[in-house]
């Protein structure tokens, strides 16, 4: 898990996917997979997004990018 305003935790992983539970205080996330390519998806529950959101969206998926390349 990871300070400031977005929580990252791994769910679970399986072969060479990655899912990861995630909270935001400015979004309502679902979870974020990672796939065997290294590509992030961010799942956003139905209903709930708007067109800000999605554009907060990408930059979760920009910030997960970067918080899962670090150096453990």
């Amino acid at each position: 898990m990871v300070g400031g305003d977005v929580a990252i935790d791994l769910l679970l992983e399986q072969g060479d996917k990655r899912w990861y539970t995630m909270a935001s205080r400015n979004l309502d996330l679902q979870w974020a997979i990672e796939d065997e390519m290294g590509q992030i998806d961010v799942r956003i529950r139905a209903g709930t997004a708007t067109d800000a959101d999605h554009i907060r969206r990408a930059v979760l998926v920009d910030r997960l990018k970067r918080l899962l390349s670090e150096p453990k």
